[in-house]
């Protein structure tokens, strides 16, 4: 099958090469009595590319019939590049996007510090390299800085420390509550590769923040429940729904909130 090749225990690859059709080091355990197969032998089960593949192979009896082993098999460690936004106020819950390479379908995604793990109650894999961790509960959650692990089946994890912040809104400091609702200018304008988008909420109300193209096609939606009477800003990094960086140009970006709605333009260039 694709992804599986044949190893001699002695690590010389003569059958592999095409230098002799085997020889007595060849079969497990062989002449050096290798029993063990994993990243640090010599053959190893690391991939072509020197990554690591989790493969475990223990044999428990010697060269005989019937061989015996223990066997073992995770996936590859992921890799972290970026996630949005960096943070989010301990009285409401946050998606979080995240991108780096070889996540895995069934993927976990927390935020931890300390004894504290906030996880994300559902991951929707995009793909390899991008997963979307939904409604991560912050309600009560002590502020400060978190770790944003990203855990892929077999618990083969990947951190980013103190990568995500939690704003503490409860040391009985009142929070302002705008007058009215607002969609305000973008900064920086134009931007590469983050921009930040500032509006205010006048009341709860259910909102949708969303990007679009010059041609009214929907290109990200940023913000997309129900939000409480305060000020927020929220981060744009340049990729769409799907976790690719759209190209150089104009864009919209719109906020609906209850029966208020407006529209303004941004600029992402390369």
């Amino acid at each position: 099958p694709h992804g599986v090749d044949l190893m001699q225990a002695d690590g010389l690859d003569h059958l592999g090469s095409n230098t002799n059709r085997g020889d007595a080091g060849d079969a497990y355990p062989g002449s050096a009595s290798n029993t063990l197969f994993d990243d640090t032998t010599n053959p190893n089960s690391k991939g072509y590319n020197g990554q690591s593949s989790n493969v475990v192979v223990q044999l428990t009896s010697g060269n005989g019939d019937p061989i015996t082993a223990n066997m073992s098999a995770c996936w590859p460690l992921p890799t972290h590049t970026s996630h949005a936004p960096a943070n989010g106020d301990n009285d409401t819950t946050v998606t979080l996007h995240v991108y780096g390479g070889g996540f895995v379908k069934g993927a976990g995604v927390e935020l931890i510090q300390g004894g504290t793990v906030l996880a994300a109650p559902s991951v929707t894999w995009v793909g390899k390299d991008y997963v979307i961790a939904e409604d991560i509960d912050l309600n009560g959650a002590p502020g400060g800085n978190y770790d944003v692990v990203v855990t892929n089946p077999c618990d083969g994890a990947v951190v980013d420390a103190i990568g995500f912040h939690v704003n503490d809104v409860g040391l009985g400091v009142p929070v302002q509550v705008p007058d009215r609702f607002a969609l305000r200018q973008n900064y920086p304008n134009p931007f590469n590769p983050v921009t930040i988008i500032p509006f205010d909420i006048k009341e709860r109300a259910a909102a949708t923040l969303t990007i679009y193209n010059l041609r009214g096609q929907v290109v990200r939606t940023l913000v997309d429940r129900v939000l409480t009477a305060k000020s927020y800003a929220v981060e744009w990094d340049g990729r769409n729904d799907a976790g690719a960086r759209v190209s150089s140009g104009v864009y919209f970006y719109k906020l609906v909130a209850g029966e208020f709605q407006d529209v303004r333009k941004l600029v992402l260039m390369k």
